[in-house]
């Protein structure tokens, strides 16, 4: 399958999975309470840094393996069924302590059942993993929307039942059993699920890096959740998660959706002998022109598509979006860049770099947390900025994106984010701050602006984005 065949199932299934989460968050917000919320997103949280051991970098080694065998892929199989039970039995033994540490017990239920996902994960990971090395997005993209049916449903099922924050919990677990009865069912004939030692030093040579890699990007991004749940309880984790949330629709739209088809492309361009530099300089132009527009829109208008989306109990989110989207700007090529560095068989440079940064973000974060949410977000974008300047500085020591091509994708962003925003900021001076338009009113007139922007943006600066909106325009005339 092609790079923008997989690209389209890749963004339908993240559009499709999107739209139903949106709808379900919408109503849960509604149902469930800021600390019911805080709850759930602590417990999460433990789950997410538990869940990069969980993989141990085997998903990565099946993509990116030059010579799969058999045998290597009954090896990871081996590997990841081990580590994930060994996972789910010690948050079962240790959910106890970690309610005792928040000093709430509801804590260890949510991870009670979130620890069930662990001992089935491991007859679906491998399968997914293969299919992505073999770029079948289509059969990825039916398994992952009924996942994401069948999780929304339980969760506004229970939540609308009152089972409260353990709603959350069992829609998570309902999800992951759709998706390993999902992956068992699509499995080829070629993948056989038997554990298997030989080739298993092969595996967890590259796993063993990959592994520290994912658990020091979910140690990261979960620090905020834990910090903030110690030192300023669960509403406030609550209105701090909320706000992430918001931000990270963004990253669900544009950044899952080329996560899934990056590595896979990424390592068979690479196996080809294709040329990286120019792969990379294509995807870094056309990343930051559609990431930069759209998140200083989220930036601009975070009061009311809050106060439309979840509801006025969580306008104090609002302040903290609007830091969190700079954060997340400077973050969005650091999936890029990790990508190809994997995919050059460069694992050594990408774990140092999270290792690091990733590091130093817990740090700057807990002290942070001490003068304060907003004080949070700001050590949020310091963090960005370091692990970006550690990723780009190994990506000139191999000589793959220089400064120039860099900052040429950087103006081009910029320009259009100017042209798509410049022109909704004088929308609300001129007509909004003084009437008393409905607020959905305001949204939709900004978004038609915005979108006018963006595209008179990209026509007026030639932006590359250019060529894909006029190929694709072909293919929508060509059908009809």
């Amino acid at each position: 399958m092609g790079i923008r065949r997989s690209l389209a199932y890749s963004f339908t299934e993240r559009y499709a999975s999107l739209g139903i989460q949106f709808l379900s968050t919408v109503i849960i917000a509604r149902l469930l309470s800021p600390q019911e919320i805080g709850i759930y997103s602590v417990g999460a949280g433990v789950i997410a840094i538990a869940q990069a051991f969980r993989d141990f970098g085997v998903s990565a080694y099946l993509i990116q393996e030059p010579e799969l065998t058999q045998e290597r892929q009954r090896a990871a199989f081996t590997v990841t069924l081990v580590i994930a039970w060994m996972i789910s039995l010690t948050i079962l033994m240790g959910a106890e302590t970690v309610a005792e540490f928040y000093s709430d017990i509801k804590v260890r239920d949510v991870l009670s059942v979130l620890a069930l996902c662990f001992f089935i994960i491991p007859f679906g990971s491998v399968t997914l993993a293969l299919l992505r090395r073999d770029m079948a997005f289509n059969v990825i993209f039916r398994i992952n929307v009924i996942s994401t049916l069948v999780h929304s449903g339980v969760g506004l099922t229970l939540a609308i039942l009152g089972y409260g924050f353990m709603s959350l919990a069992w829609a998570a677990f309902a999800g992951t059993l759709a998706t390993v009865v999902g992956a068992l069912m699509a499995r080829p004939a070629t993948v056989i699920l038997m554990p298997s030692t030989k080739e298993i030093r092969r595996v967890l040579g590259f796993g063993g890096k990959m592994s520290l890699v994912s658990f020091a990007s979910e140690a990261g991004n979960s620090a905020p959740d834990l910090v903030i749940g110690r030192t300023h309880g669960f509403d406030a984790v609550g209105y701090f998660s909320r706000a992430m949330g918001f931000v990270m629709l963004f990253e669900r739209i544009v950044l899952d959706g080329l996560r899934g088809v990056l590595l896979p492309y990424f390592s068979s361009e690479n196996r080809s002998g294709s040329d990286m530099t120019s792969k990379i300089e294509v995807a870094v132009i056309s990343v930051l022109g559609v990431s930069w527009p759209m998140l200083a829109f989220m930036g601009i208008m975070a009061d009311q598509l809050i106060m439309i989306l979840y509801g006025s109990q969580w306008q104090e989110s609002a302040m903290l979006a609007q830091m969190i989207v700079v954060a997340i700007a400077i973050r969005c090529l650091n999936p890029i860049f990790a990508a190809l560095l994997v995919s050059m068989g460069k694992v050594n440079q990408v774990t140092f770099v999270q290792l690091g940064y990733q590091s130093l973000k817990i740090v700057i974060i807990v002290i942070s947390s001490f003068y304060g949410l907003k004080a949070i977000c700001v050590g949020l974008i310091v963090s960005e900025i370091i692990g970006f300047i550690g990723y780009m500085l190994m990506l000139q020591r191999s000589n793959i994106l220089g400064y120039k091509a860099l900052m040429h994708a950087v103006t081009q962003a910029s320009l259009l984010v100017i042209s798509a925003c410049g022109p909704v900021i004088l929308f609300f001076e001129i007509f909004v701050l003084n009437s008393e338009l409905p607020i959905i009113i305001e949204v939709i007139f900004a978004c038609a602006i915005w979108l006018l922007g963006v595209i008179a943006g990209i026509y007026t600066f030639s932006h590359p984005l250019k060529k894909e909106i006029e190929s694709l325009a072909k293919k929508i005339y060509s059908n009809f």
